[in-house]
């Protein structure tokens, strides 16, 4: 299979879109706030808009190419893109939407996404999550060389989105194509993909799989985005691999590792433990605070705090009896906090600046990722 390369530049109204990348056979996501540049390099790689600089190729076929005029159109390119809001002809049924643009027959795909059943079907008819199917199943009967899924989780309800997100991360891994992904929810791009490129003002500032993203936030942003607390102070060392950090919302916790000045500390919810009283004999931090919010999630609930969060089994929180607005002790060990630098937050840790002969080495401001998914 043939990895999709780009590079481009689109300009924006607030910034450019810059961004190196090659993808592989299997899925990435592109995760970040809104409005910050993610569906933008969708269209580009459809041929929806024109970048005003760059390289697009899969493999030997050049889709876009500013120096050499080549600009090919979205039929010409061999793309299965999938809308936010799916598309769907309404006056069409199920197998009639698959049908359109299709290289083949369809009935594979249909029995493939369980959605045989509703092949004469109008879309008015389907729930959000029978849409989707039909919209993933349309862009596959184009027998597509890449697949472009823009947000698409974000027109499911919450109680069917745990559900699809189970069904479609193993449907994308098994495609064993360039499959790029748009998503403003982290939880969706760790269900779906294998790595992942955070996009903040259109550019990459983290890349990695999403375990390494949690494991190893290397911003304020990717750490809040992930999911981790972010707690911020003035760190000094006080023994080897050991410093003490004075946090700027009250109260000291010791750290691993070596700090000095105002740096990040993030730290994943999981691993805080909450208790009623503080406890003289742990080497945990211990900070004593108020009760903001209990939300409960499933088996798990999460106590929030005006500083932390935790995320705790549902069965301890009944045996503690917790209320709002009532104390509680948030403690976690000095070796589950993980540094996050606060200067140079546009800063990647993706490794050295992409280069080739087709221009890539004049967008100088991104960094090629140092970890791509390959499937033999």
């Amino acid at each position: 299979m043939e990895k999709l390369e780009l590079t481009i530049r689109v300009p924006l109204r607030s910034f450019d879109v810059e961004l190196a990348l090659d993808v592989p056979p299997g899925v990435l996501a592109l995760v970040g706030p809104s409005g910050a540049g993610k569906s933008t390099i969708l269209r580009a790689i459809a041929g929806l808009l024109r970048p005003s600089d760059g390289r697009i190729a899969l493999g030997p076929a050049v889709w876009f190419d500013r120096q050499r005029k080549i600009h090919l159109e979205p039929e010409r390119r061999s793309v299965g893109l999938v809308f936010q809001d799916y598309a769907l002809f309404p006056h069409l049924t199920v197998a009639e939407n698959v049908a359109f643009g299709s290289r083949g027959p369809i009935d594979a795909l249909l029995a493939r996404f369980k959605i045989e059943h509703l092949a004469r079907v109008r879309p008015s008819g389907l729930s959000g999550g029978e849409r989707q199917r039909v919209a993933l199943a349309r862009a596959l009967a184009r027998r597509p060389s890449v697949v472009l899924l823009d947000e698409p989780m974000s027109a499911l309800d919450a109680s069917t989105r745990e559900g699809v997100r189970g069904e479609r991360g193993p449907i994308l891994r098994s495609l064993a194509l360039p499959t790029v992904l748009v998503s403003h929810d982290f939880g969706d791009a760790a269900a779906l993909a294998e790595n992942v490129a955070v996009i903040v003002d259109g550019r990459v500032v983290q890349y990695g799989t999403p375990q390494e993203l949690v494991e190893n936030p290397t911003t304020p942003f990717v750490a809040r985005f992930t999911g981790s607390n972010l707690l911020s102070g003035h760190a000094r060392r006080i023994a080897n691999e050991i410093s003490e950090v004075i946090l700027e919302s009250g109260g000291r916790i010791r750290i691993a590792g070596s700090a000095e000045g105002r740096v990040g500390v993030a730290l994943a919810p999981w691993d805080v433990k909450i208790s009623r009283d503080l406890s003289p004999t742990t080497d945990d931090n211990q900070l004593e605070l108020p009760v903001s919010s209990i939300v409960p999630r499933g088996d798990r609930s999460r106590v929030s705090t005006n500083v932390l969060a935790a995320e705790v089994p549902t069965r301890e929180l009944a045996r503690l009896d917790l209320r709002s607005g009532e104390p509680v002790v948030m403690a976690f060990a000095p070796a589950a906090a993980r540094l996050v630098p606060l200067a140079n937050p546009g800063s990647s840790k993706s490794g050295p600046r992409a280069t080739d002969d087709g221009g890539r080495d004049r967008l100088a401001r991104f960094v090629r990722p140092r970890r791509h998914i390959r499937k033999e």
